[in-house]
Protein backbone atom coordinates (compact mmCIF):
# COMPACT_ATOMS: atom_id res chain seq x y z
CA UNK A 1 0.00 0.00 0.00
CA UNK A 2 1.22 3.47 -0.92
CA UNK A 3 -0.28 6.86 -0.17
CA UNK A 4 -0.80 8.92 -3.32
CA UNK A 5 -1.72 12.58 -3.02
CA UNK A 6 -2.14 15.69 -5.14
CA UNK A 7 1.34 17.20 -5.14
CA UNK A 8 0.11 20.43 -6.72
CA UNK A 9 -2.22 21.01 -3.77
CA UNK A 10 0.20 19.86 -1.08
CA UNK A 11 2.85 22.30 -2.32
CA UNK A 12 0.53 25.27 -2.99
CA UNK A 13 1.64 28.24 -0.86
CA UNK A 14 -1.88 29.67 -0.46
CA UNK A 15 -3.27 26.32 0.66
CA UNK A 16 -0.37 25.82 3.05
CA UNK A 17 -1.13 29.19 4.65
CA UNK A 18 -4.87 28.45 4.90
CA UNK A 19 -4.21 25.03 6.39
CA UNK A 20 -1.85 26.52 8.96
CA UNK A 21 -4.43 29.12 9.99
CA UNK A 22 -7.17 26.51 10.30
CA UNK A 23 -5.23 23.69 11.98
CA UNK A 24 -2.24 25.41 13.61
CA UNK A 25 0.13 22.96 11.93
CA UNK A 26 1.87 22.66 8.58
CA UNK A 27 0.40 21.09 5.46
CA UNK A 28 2.94 18.37 4.68
CA UNK A 29 3.03 14.77 3.59
CA UNK A 30 1.22 12.86 6.38
CA UNK A 31 3.10 10.17 8.26
CA UNK A 32 0.25 9.16 10.59
CA UNK A 33 -3.44 8.50 10.17
CA UNK A 34 -4.18 11.42 12.46
CA UNK A 35 -2.36 13.80 10.11
CA UNK A 36 -3.97 12.24 7.05
CA UNK A 37 -7.49 12.54 8.48
CA UNK A 38 -6.88 16.20 9.36
CA UNK A 39 -5.83 16.87 5.77
CA UNK A 40 -8.78 14.94 4.36
CA UNK A 41 -11.12 17.16 6.41
CA UNK A 42 -9.42 20.27 5.02
CA UNK A 43 -9.88 19.05 1.44
CA UNK A 44 -13.51 17.97 1.86
CA UNK A 45 -15.73 20.70 0.44
CA UNK A 46 -18.62 19.98 2.81
CA UNK A 47 -16.34 21.06 5.66
CA UNK A 48 -14.31 23.66 3.78
CA UNK A 49 -16.19 25.46 1.02
CA UNK A 50 -12.91 26.73 -0.43
CA UNK A 51 -11.53 23.23 -0.97
CA UNK A 52 -10.33 22.57 -4.51
CA UNK A 53 -11.46 18.93 -4.31
CA UNK A 54 -14.91 17.55 -3.44
CA UNK A 55 -13.51 14.99 -0.99
CA UNK A 56 -10.38 14.33 1.01
CA UNK A 57 -10.00 10.72 -0.09
CA UNK A 58 -11.61 7.73 -1.77
CA UNK A 59 -11.92 4.26 -0.25
CA UNK A 60 -12.58 0.80 -1.60
CA UNK A 61 -14.45 0.03 1.64
CA UNK A 62 -12.88 -3.39 1.81
CA UNK A 63 -11.99 -4.88 5.19
CA UNK A 64 -8.30 -4.66 4.30
CA UNK A 65 -8.45 -0.90 4.78
CA UNK A 66 -9.59 -1.23 8.38
CA UNK A 67 -6.97 -3.92 9.00
CA UNK A 68 -4.26 -1.61 7.63
CA UNK A 69 -5.41 1.13 10.01
CA UNK A 70 -5.30 -1.22 13.01
CA UNK A 71 -1.80 -2.41 12.10
CA UNK A 72 -0.60 1.18 11.73
CA UNK A 73 -1.73 1.97 15.28
CA UNK A 74 -0.32 -1.18 16.88
CA UNK A 75 2.66 -0.43 19.16
CA UNK A 76 4.29 -3.77 18.35
CA UNK A 77 2.78 -4.57 14.95
CA UNK A 78 0.63 -7.33 16.46
CA UNK A 79 -3.15 -7.64 16.74
CA UNK A 80 -3.29 -10.09 19.63
CA UNK A 81 -5.16 -7.90 22.13
CA UNK A 82 -7.89 -6.41 19.96
CA UNK A 83 -9.58 -4.58 22.82
CA UNK A 84 -6.64 -2.26 23.45
CA UNK A 85 -7.62 1.43 23.51
CA UNK A 86 -5.46 2.25 20.50
CA UNK A 87 -7.34 -0.25 18.34
CA UNK A 88 -10.72 1.09 19.41
CA UNK A 89 -9.49 4.59 18.63
CA UNK A 90 -8.17 3.43 15.25
CA UNK A 91 -11.54 1.97 14.31
CA UNK A 92 -13.30 5.17 15.36
CA UNK A 93 -10.79 7.18 13.33
CA UNK A 94 -11.46 5.00 10.31
CA UNK A 95 -15.15 5.74 10.65
CA UNK A 96 -14.21 9.41 10.56
CA UNK A 97 -12.07 8.82 7.46
CA UNK A 98 -15.08 7.23 5.77
CA UNK A 99 -17.07 10.42 6.36
CA UNK A 100 -14.40 12.35 4.45
CA UNK A 101 -14.36 9.94 1.51
CA UNK A 102 -16.40 9.80 -1.67
CA UNK A 103 -19.75 8.15 -0.82
CA UNK A 104 -20.04 4.40 -1.24
CA UNK A 105 -21.09 3.54 -4.80
CA UNK A 106 -21.26 -0.19 -4.19
CA UNK A 107 -18.29 -1.32 -6.30
CA UNK A 108 -15.87 -1.99 -3.40
CA UNK A 109 -13.02 -2.51 -5.86
CA UNK A 110 -9.51 -1.10 -5.60
CA UNK A 111 -9.92 0.36 -9.09
CA UNK A 112 -12.60 2.81 -7.98
CA UNK A 113 -10.43 4.95 -5.64
CA UNK A 114 -7.78 5.09 -8.36
CA UNK A 115 -10.39 6.30 -10.86
CA UNK A 116 -11.61 8.91 -8.37
CA UNK A 117 -8.06 10.15 -7.90
CA UNK A 118 -7.38 10.29 -11.64
CA UNK A 119 -10.58 12.33 -12.10
CA UNK A 120 -9.47 14.85 -9.42
CA UNK A 121 -12.41 13.96 -7.17
CA UNK A 122 -10.23 13.60 -4.07
CA UNK A 123 -6.97 14.79 -2.57
CA UNK A 124 -5.41 11.39 -1.77
CA UNK A 125 -5.82 7.63 -1.90
CA UNK A 126 -4.17 4.69 -0.14
CA UNK A 127 -3.94 1.80 -2.61
CA UNK A 128 -1.75 -1.12 -3.57
CA UNK A 129 1.06 -0.17 -5.95
CA UNK A 130 -0.05 -2.46 -8.77
CA UNK A 131 -3.25 -0.41 -9.17
CA UNK A 132 -1.22 2.78 -9.39
CA UNK A 133 0.19 1.76 -12.77
CA UNK A 134 -2.90 3.46 -14.20
CA UNK A 135 -1.39 6.82 -13.23
CA UNK A 136 1.31 6.18 -15.80
CA UNK A 137 -0.91 4.26 -18.23
CA UNK A 138 -3.02 7.39 -18.76
CA UNK A 139 -0.32 10.03 -19.31
CA UNK A 140 -2.81 12.67 -20.50
CA UNK A 141 -5.21 12.24 -17.58
CA UNK A 142 -6.22 15.14 -15.35
CA UNK A 143 -3.87 14.01 -12.59
CA UNK A 144 -0.85 13.69 -14.89
CA UNK A 145 2.11 15.58 -13.47
CA UNK A 146 0.39 16.11 -10.14
CA UNK A 147 1.01 12.74 -8.48
CA UNK A 148 2.77 12.77 -5.13
CA UNK A 149 3.57 9.56 -3.26
CA UNK A 150 4.73 8.48 0.18
CA UNK A 151 4.93 5.59 2.61
CA UNK A 152 1.53 4.56 3.98
CA UNK A 153 0.53 6.35 7.21
CA UNK A 154 2.01 4.61 10.22
CA UNK A 155 5.02 3.31 8.31
CA UNK A 156 3.92 -0.36 8.36
CA UNK A 157 1.95 -0.84 5.13
CA UNK A 158 0.10 -4.03 4.34
CA UNK A 159 1.63 -6.08 1.54
CA UNK A 160 -0.55 -7.78 -1.04
CA UNK A 161 0.07 -10.24 -3.84
CA UNK A 162 0.97 -13.89 -3.82
CA UNK A 163 3.87 -16.28 -4.20
CA UNK A 164 5.13 -18.87 -6.65
CA UNK A 165 6.36 -22.15 -5.26
CA UNK A 166 6.90 -25.81 -5.97
CA UNK A 167 4.77 -28.48 -4.32
CA UNK A 168 6.80 -30.77 -2.09
CA UNK A 169 5.47 -33.83 -3.90
CA UNK A 170 6.02 -32.51 -7.41
CA UNK A 171 7.56 -34.87 -9.95
CA UNK A 172 8.60 -31.96 -12.16
CA UNK A 173 10.88 -29.96 -9.89
CA UNK A 174 13.47 -29.40 -12.62
CA UNK A 175 10.87 -27.94 -14.99
CA UNK A 176 9.46 -25.81 -12.18
CA UNK A 177 12.94 -24.53 -11.37
CA UNK A 178 13.44 -23.62 -15.04
CA UNK A 179 10.13 -21.72 -15.03
CA UNK A 180 11.06 -19.76 -11.90
CA UNK A 181 14.49 -18.97 -13.32
CA UNK A 182 12.84 -17.67 -16.49
CA UNK A 183 10.26 -15.58 -14.62
CA UNK A 184 12.92 -13.97 -12.43
CA UNK A 185 15.40 -13.39 -15.23
CA UNK A 186 16.23 -9.70 -15.79
CA UNK A 187 14.32 -9.50 -19.08
CA UNK A 188 11.07 -11.14 -17.93
CA UNK A 189 10.97 -9.70 -14.42
CA UNK A 190 11.45 -6.26 -15.93
CA UNK A 191 8.39 -6.83 -18.13
CA UNK A 192 6.41 -7.99 -15.09
CA UNK A 193 7.48 -4.84 -13.24
CA UNK A 194 6.22 -2.77 -16.16
CA UNK A 195 2.81 -4.43 -15.80
CA UNK A 196 2.48 -4.18 -12.03
CA UNK A 197 4.76 -1.37 -10.91
CA UNK A 198 6.54 -3.66 -8.46
CA UNK A 199 9.05 -6.51 -8.51
CA UNK A 200 10.75 -8.94 -6.11
CA UNK A 201 14.03 -8.34 -7.98
CA UNK A 202 16.33 -5.66 -6.60
CA UNK A 203 17.62 -4.52 -10.00
CA UNK A 204 14.12 -3.38 -10.98
CA UNK A 205 14.45 -0.56 -8.45
CA UNK A 206 17.66 0.64 -10.06
CA UNK A 207 16.37 0.63 -13.64
CA UNK A 208 16.18 4.23 -14.92
CA UNK A 209 13.47 3.44 -17.47
CA UNK A 210 11.27 1.81 -14.84
CA UNK A 211 11.84 4.72 -12.48
CA UNK A 212 10.80 7.16 -15.20
CA UNK A 213 7.48 5.31 -15.53
CA UNK A 214 6.97 4.54 -11.84
CA UNK A 215 8.89 7.15 -9.83
CA UNK A 216 7.39 5.75 -6.61
CA UNK A 217 9.34 2.46 -6.95
CA UNK A 218 11.75 3.46 -4.14
CA UNK A 219 8.70 3.72 -1.85
CA UNK A 220 7.62 0.26 -2.98
CA UNK A 221 11.04 -1.10 -2.04
CA UNK A 222 10.91 0.57 1.38
CA UNK A 223 7.42 -0.82 1.89
CA UNK A 224 8.67 -4.36 1.24
CA UNK A 225 11.25 -3.85 3.97
CA UNK A 226 8.86 -2.31 6.52
CA UNK A 227 5.52 -3.77 5.45
CA UNK A 228 3.43 -6.54 6.95
CA UNK A 229 1.67 -9.43 5.27
CA UNK A 230 1.68 -12.29 7.73
CA UNK A 231 2.76 -12.50 11.35
CA UNK A 232 0.07 -10.17 12.71
CA UNK A 233 -0.52 -12.53 15.63
CA UNK A 234 2.20 -13.78 17.98
CA UNK A 235 0.21 -16.87 18.94
CA UNK A 236 -2.39 -19.13 17.30
CA UNK A 237 -6.05 -18.55 18.11
CA UNK A 238 -8.20 -21.66 18.46
CA UNK A 239 -6.31 -23.40 15.69
CA UNK A 240 -7.22 -20.78 13.07
CA UNK A 241 -4.89 -19.69 10.30
CA UNK A 242 -4.13 -16.00 9.90
CA UNK A 243 -6.31 -15.50 6.82
CA UNK A 244 -9.41 -16.69 8.65
CA UNK A 245 -8.48 -14.51 11.63
CA UNK A 246 -8.18 -11.49 9.35
CA UNK A 247 -11.61 -12.22 7.90
CA UNK A 248 -13.14 -12.41 11.37
CA UNK A 249 -11.68 -9.03 12.35
CA UNK A 250 -12.75 -7.57 9.00
CA UNK A 251 -16.31 -8.84 9.40
CA UNK A 252 -16.85 -7.19 12.79
CA UNK A 253 -14.98 -4.04 11.77
CA UNK A 254 -17.28 -3.68 8.76
CA UNK A 255 -20.30 -4.02 11.05
CA UNK A 256 -18.96 -1.12 13.09
CA UNK A 257 -18.41 0.91 9.92
CA UNK A 258 -22.06 0.30 8.95
CA UNK A 259 -23.25 1.43 12.39
CA UNK A 260 -24.60 -2.00 13.32
CA UNK A 261 -22.47 -2.15 16.47
CA UNK A 262 -20.02 0.17 18.24
CA UNK A 263 -16.26 -0.05 17.65
CA UNK A 264 -15.84 -1.34 21.21
CA UNK A 265 -18.41 -4.09 20.68
CA UNK A 266 -16.98 -4.96 17.25
CA UNK A 267 -13.50 -5.60 18.59
CA UNK A 268 -14.85 -7.34 21.68
CA UNK A 269 -16.90 -9.76 19.58
CA UNK A 270 -13.97 -10.38 17.22
CA UNK A 271 -11.70 -11.10 20.19
CA UNK A 272 -14.22 -13.53 21.66
CA UNK A 273 -14.61 -15.43 18.37
CA UNK A 274 -10.84 -15.70 18.00
CA UNK A 275 -10.53 -17.15 21.49
CA UNK A 276 -13.08 -19.90 20.89
CA UNK A 277 -13.24 -22.65 18.25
Amino acid sequence: MILFYRRDLMEDAALQRAFLERNRCELKVPTTYEEWIRQCAFFTRALNEESLTPYGTALSRRATEQLAHLVAESPDGMLDDLERPEFIRALRDHMRLTELAIPDKGSHSWSMPVTNYINLECMSVLVYANYAERFSAIPLSSVSGRVGYAMAPGGSPLLGGGVLGVNQGSRHTAAAADLLSWIYSPQISRLLALISGASPCTFAYEDDQLLDIYPWLPIVRQSFEKGVRRGLFSRPHAGRDQLSMERIIGFYAMNAMKGVISPEEALHQAAQVLKNP
